[in-house]
């Protein structure tokens, strides 16, 4: 019985080690198969991207800057009486004006009065210079006889330079007090637009008040300032044009306005601190534009031929610019560029690029360096279907 029974243990035992003899076989499979298609993964492309050579295009080169919109010319009113009161005033902040144009107006009765005397002085003045100068005519005729001396007919010629002084005299005071009564009407001497108003209903003015002032023809410019360094590549008379952004209806639109202006005249002195030069650009007149107003422009240089890719293929990391290049083996590498003018789909590249270099121009957010793609020619498809479609053409 107990011998059985051995045998039986060891009957029972012995299945169970040939099983566990024959696990270790059966993990090594699945490892091997794991292994095999992960090598399979890692040579499967990760993504199939359009490839293109840049292409040399003429860009319009220019140097960037910023600066403040400025009237061109400020017209200084100032009042050119005094003891007189405000009564009236025609214009406000933002008016169009003509030269000569009415603005302003002094309480002128008291000068009126003055005037009206002024005029019967000159007319009791006349009568006197008339009264002598008969007189001394008369006299001067009965000059040699005996009956007047020539004491007398000197006294009589006198008498009539007298009264001629004295009409002058009169004549002059008329004329001030009429230049104090156009000195209480406010004209423009210029035209333009008003830009400040200091006058006050009831003030009493004195000579040197100042009242308005006009920006001379409405006319604005760019003050921008420029690095030292490139004021030697602006020169006058070249074109400009600034830039800024504006909000356009709802939902947070913002329309772009863009004008177009001509450097006038360069500064020639650069800031000692900041090294910074000034140009001036006379502007086209634009209702949009406000004097203060900081805006960003461009001063337009000659074209040139660069290279260029489509906006698209770059990609901006740490306030860097990069591109992904492919090379004939489907191996991408990033490559750091230096990114010239964006002109609408294009963008130019100053440095980093080679024309015959292949370019990724989409899905480059989601590669990196040493990836396999499937390369797709945009610029050799759009070829053969121009050719498909040329030979097509009917005769």
């Amino acid at each position: 019985m107990i011998k059985r029974t051995g045998c039986w243990l060891l009957a029972a035992v012995f299945p169970i080690q040939v099983s566990l003899a024959q696990a270790p076989d059966e993990n090594t499979r699945d490892s091997d198969t794991a292994a095999a298609n992960s090598g399979a993964d890692e040579r499967r492309p990760a993504l199939t991207v359009s490839i293109e050579k840049p292409i040399y295009r003429p860009v319009q080169e220019s140097i960037q800057a910023g600066g403040t919109i400025a009237a061109r010319e400020i017209a200084s009113v100032s009042a050119q009486t005094a003891g007189l009161s405000l009564s009236a005033i025609y214009v406000d902040v933002g008016d169009s004006v003509k030269k000569g144009q009415l603005l302003a107006e002094y309480d002128a009765d008291s000068v009126k009065n003055a005037i009206a005397e002024a005029k019967a002085n000159v007319a009791q003045a006349q009568v006197s210079l008339n009264r002598a100068a008969a007189n001394a005519k008369r006299a001067e005729k009965l000059r040699g006889t005996n009956a007047i001396s020539a004491i007398q007919a000197d006294d009589y010629r006198f008498q009539e330079q007298m009264a001629q002084a004295r009409l002058m005299a009169a004549k002059a005071i008329l004329n001030n007090r009429r230049l104090r009564h156009r000195h209480a009407q406010i004209r423009a001497k210029v035209a333009g637009v008003i830009e400040t108003k200091q006058a006050l209903l009831g003030e009493v003015g004195s000579p040197g008040t100042p009242l308005f002032s006009i920006i001379v023809d409405n006319q604005l410019e760019w003050q921008a300032e420029v690095p030292g360094e490139q004021l030697f590549a602006i020169k006058e008379n070249m074109p400009a044009r600034i830039q800024w952004s504006e909000p356009a209806g709802s939902f947070g639109r913002y329309a772009t306005i863009s004008v177009a202006g001509k450097v006038r005249k360069i500064d020639p002195s650069i800031d000692d601190e900041t090294r910074l030069g000034k140009v001036y650009v006379t502007l086209e007149n634009n209702p949009q534009l406000r004097r203060g107003q900081f805006v960003q422009g461009e001063f337009l240089l000659d074209k040139k031929n660069l290279l260029t890719v489509p906006a698209t293929s770059i990609v901006r990391k740490d306030g860097y610019d990069y591109l992904f290049i492919v090379d004939d083996d489907n191996r991408v590498r990033r490559q750091k560029v230096s990114v010239g003018h964006w002109q609408g789909e294009w963008v130019s590249i100053t440095q980093g690029l080679s024309d015959s270099d292949r370019v990724a121009v989409d899905g480059v957010g989601f590669l990196s360096t040493g990836d396999t793609v499937n390369a797709f020619d945009a610029d050799a498809q759009s070829d053969s279907r121009f050719d498909s479609r040329s030979d097509n053409q009917p005769d």
